[in-house]
């Protein structure tokens, strides 16, 4: 599918087009050469570099989230308890003063899921863990395709 979708893509860029995005590009090396300090580009550094590790395989966090919060059948699992199942799922080995970074990393993916509206961020007192649930409207939509939920994301 995402060949055909690139293969129109290409096909919808007009001649026109490409002219228009040449003479920016050329606009843009002019502006350049006209500042006083010449600057490579080359020798800029990053403000900070790609510092996390991928410890886990691309998707492997989200397939285990929904897998835990499906066996769990509708109970509120904290934001702790969803990280331990991750990373024994994933046979990640993480020391005491790793897992709270890993921990923060699965609750980011949470928040991205309940903003997307794939689980639910149940309502808890100002400071204390995140509660979550699997979304009630989308847990019947999975039971017709059960690796369409896992695969979605």
């Amino acid at each position: 599918m995402l060949a055909k979708e690139r293969y129109d893509y290409q096909r919808s860029v007009t001649p026109t087009q490409i002219r228009m995005l040449k003479a920016d590009l050329e606009a843009i090396d002019r502006s350049l050469s006209l500042h006083a300090i010449q600057i490579n580009p080359e020798l800029l550094e990053p403000l900070h570099g790609q510092e996390a590790i991928r410890i886990t395989s691309y998707g492997a966090v989200t397939r285990n989230i929904h897998k835990c919060l499906k066996i769990a059948k509708g109970k509120p699992l904290l934001t702790t308890q969803i990280a331990i199942y991750v990373a024994k799922q994933c046979k990640v080995n993480l020391s005491e003063e790793q897992f709270p970074a890993f921990k923060e990393s699965v609750r980011c993916r949470l928040k991205g899921l309940a903003y997307a509206q794939k689980i639910m961020r149940l309502p808890t007192p100002k400071g204390a863990e995140g509660r979550w649930a699997r979304n009630p409207e989308l847990a019947g939509h999975s039971k017709s395709n059960p690796t369409r939920s896992l695969l979605d994301d």
